[in-house]
């Protein structure tokens, strides 16, 4: 592993990343418009969905994969994306707790 690789492996940890990625989720969730258009729903899938290549920890992302699988985001609304994010936040913690 390269020195810079190797230095950055602590990033991995979802204790480094996760509270920072869950608030960010938060916002994003809390500010989203009550009736997007067709461009803000467009823009919060690609954004959910492109989560899954970023993650830095592989079984978080592989897990975020089922999730996302399973249950994709609900756009069409404020209250549809609240929903979705409960489920999804519920999810990940069943699956934390399993480990």
């Amino acid at each position: 592993m390269s020195q810079s690789r190797e230095s950055h492996r602590h990033l991995r940890d979802p204790k480094v990343w996760g509270p920072t990625f869950w608030k960010t989720y938060d916002i994003i969730v809390q500010t989203y418009p009550r009736e997007p258009n067709k461009k803000q729903r467009k823009a919060a899938l690609d954004f959910f969905h492109s989560q899954k290549y970023l993650i830095p920890c592989t079984r978080c992302s592989k897990n975020y994969r089922r999730i996302l699988r399973k249950y994709p985001p609900r756009v069409e609304s404020r209250p549809a994306l609240e929903e979705w994010f409960t489920l999804l936040k519920h999810k990940v913690a069943k699956h934390v707790a399993k480990q």
